[in-house]
């Protein structure tokens, strides 16, 4: 396939296409599937996996040691590999993932488990299918799983770097409480604690089951003077937070 900077694909169906290796500025799918195709090593500065309003499938396809900039969009993915890859600034607001699996880099990524109200007329669905992926090998930087993405049904990163609460109300509420309850501590550093913990609850109020989290990804976000309130905070959920015992995916 000659080189060419843009690749724009309109409701087409593509079988074992190879993509391997090209540095595109753009590619944009629209309403179209992709069936055992390559992106391996590729290098796309906007991709956009599922562009105008309809869903864009991907089956059985390779993303390894890619890396991708991609935008938002409608797609579903399913058995597809994104091994050794570099990912960043996917807004998964309407994006299903099945059996997909995972190593390298995640940055600035949102995986939501509802589409939200104004998209789902464009795919016909209130959910995202979102299960027997396994992220179990990736460094997880600004992720976010949100609105009801079941963390049962993945394989997530086991190292102390993360923190993993399985029911985490109880343990927010015991957090807050303590945090109200102790007269010692700085009325900043409680009032700072107690957002981030209510900020928290919020997203378990949004649907949320469980927590996944990575504490760096909040120091590198905080200045020096502000970091005594997120030692406060992780202290707490580190305590009461489960380690992650990953079974075998079904």
């Amino acid at each position: 396939m000659p080189e060419d900077p843009l690749v724009f694909l309109d409701h087409v169906t593509q079988h074992g296409t190879d993509y391997s290796g090209r540095k595109l500025r753009m590619f944009t799918s629209v309403g179209s599937r992709f069936e055992n195709c390559t992106f391996n090593k590729a290098t796309v500065l906007d991709f956009r996996f599922g562009a105008g309003m309809e869903q864009s499938e991907y089956i059985n396809c390779s993303f390894d040691h890619a890396r991708l900039d991609v935008g938002g969009g409608f797609a579903r993915f399913v058995e597809c590999s994104f091994q050794n890859a570099d990912i960043r600034n996917w807004i998964c607001f309407a994006v299903e993932m099945i059996d997909c699996m995972f190593s390298g880099t995640l940055r600035q990524v949102i995986f939501n488990g509802t589409v939200p109200a104004e998209k789902r007329q464009f795919v016909g669905r209130e959910h995202n299918e979102f299960r027997g992926n396994d992220f179990s090998a990736l460094k997880l930087m600004d992720v976010t799983f949100r609105t009801g993405i079941d963390l049962t049904k993945q394989r997530l990163p086991s190292s102390p770097d993360y923190i993993y609460l399985s029911d985490p109300a109880p343990v927010l509420a015991r957090s807050r409480q303590a945090l109200v309850e102790d007269l010692t501590l700085d009325p900043d550093i409680r009032q700072s604690a107690l957002g981030m913990v209510g900020r928290m609850q919020e997203t378990v109020n949004k649907g949320q089951k469980q927590l996944f989290i990575r504490p760096e990804n909040y120091y590198f976000h905080a200045s020096g003077g502000s970091r005594a309130y997120l030692e406060l905070v992780f202290s707490f959920l580190r305590n009461d937070g489960f380690p992650i015992r990953n079974r075998p995916l079904n």
